[in-house]
């Protein structure tokens, strides 16, 4: 089950983001960047990092989102010991 990920152009979106690891906490056995089985066509990921672990469970995380007047302006941040860190920002025009 993905639960964090941005990805590369595909199907006729743009920028397909997935941000699911906000509440749930998931075991670090679940391996969270497999692709569902099944699928006939997967999207590509962007190469950023992947979220740390705490113990035996994935880190939380967010978005910030700051519109402007022609882009917005994205950062993905993961919670680790309590601190919002950021991992990942882009410019979505």
């Amino acid at each position: 089950m993905l639960k964090q990920g941005i990805y590369k152009p595909f199907g006729g979106l743009e920028h397909g983001r997935c941000l699911g690891h906000g509440a749930v906490p998931v075991s670090v056995s679940e391996d969270i960047y497999k692709p569902v089985d099944k699928l006939d066509k997967i999207p590509e990921s962007l190469d950023v990092p992947k979220l740390a672990t705490q113990g035996r469970v994935y880190a939380h995380g967010f978005a910030m989102l700051e519109p402007g007047s022609d882009e917005l302006h994205a950062t993905y941040y993961q919670g680790i010991n309590g601190v919002a860190t950021p991992m990942f920002s882009e410019v979505i025009k």
